[in-house]
């Protein structure tokens, strides 16, 4: 994936919506999964992360006159760094 052509679908007004596929790696987790949300890369910008977001986001909204059509909870992927600096720090301060 080039991160160039990237920012250059986003600043053309793409948004996305065939570009990822994701899965997640515990298969039961996949019905919960927005599979066009792409998967952590250095790759992928956030502002692309962001649109991908705010069309789901809007596509909810729309539909909130269904009951139980917006999700309860949104569940963000990190990356396994992010959580590893937590846990060095919570091992510095013991």
């Amino acid at each position: 994936m080039d991160r160039l052509k990237l920012l250059e679908e986003y600043k053309d007004g793409s948004d996305f919506r065939d570009t990822f596929k994701s899965v997640a790696p515990i298969a039961p987790l996949n019905r919960y999964l927005v599979k066009d949300y792409p998967t952590y890369s250095l790759q992928v910008p956030d502002v692309i992360r962001a649109r991908v977001f705010l069309r789901h986001l809007k596509e909810w909204e729309t539909a909130s006159t269904i009951r139980n059509s917006r999700p309860c909870v949104s569940i963000f992927s990190r990356p396994r760094p992010f959580t590893k600096i937590w846990e060095l720090r919570a091992s510095l301060a013991r």
